[in-house]
């Protein structure tokens, strides 16, 4: 078999646990989007000239939200990879029982990490 058929049974079962991944994505984008927005505004010259207090402030918005999105990610993506290992021990059980390839297994495993 080959390489393909492999991917796309990776992907027919990562689209098939969409209700999963979907919101990972979407509060992992929406996270990354306010830090840029506040490093943005950051560097924004007209923010620079307004007010001394600003840049000042920005930075620590910058940092707190920096810190507020690692740990939020971090805490999201353990959910998610919680999720996939008991998902995981149960195909795995019933993959090694039914004699799928090893091959097929694993490349759904690395398709989804």
């Amino acid at each position: 078999m080959n390489n393909r058929f492999f991917s796309s049974l990776a992907l027919r079962n990562i689209k098939s646990n969409k209700t999963l991944y979907i919101p990972y994505l979407l509060s992992s984008i929406a996270i990354i989007m306010m830090f840029y927005l506040m490093a943005s505004l950051l560097a924004n010259q007209f923010v620079q000239q307004r007010s001394s207090a600003l840049p000042t402030l920005f930075s620590l918005g910058v940092i707190v939200i920096a810190i507020f999105s690692v740990i939020f990610i971090l805490y999201t993506n353990s959910f998610v990879i919680k999720k996939r290992k008991k998902k995981s021990a149960f195909t795995e059980s019933w993959v090694w029982r039914k004699g799928m390839s090893r091959k097929s297994y694993c490349s759904k495993q690395c398709l989804q990490a």
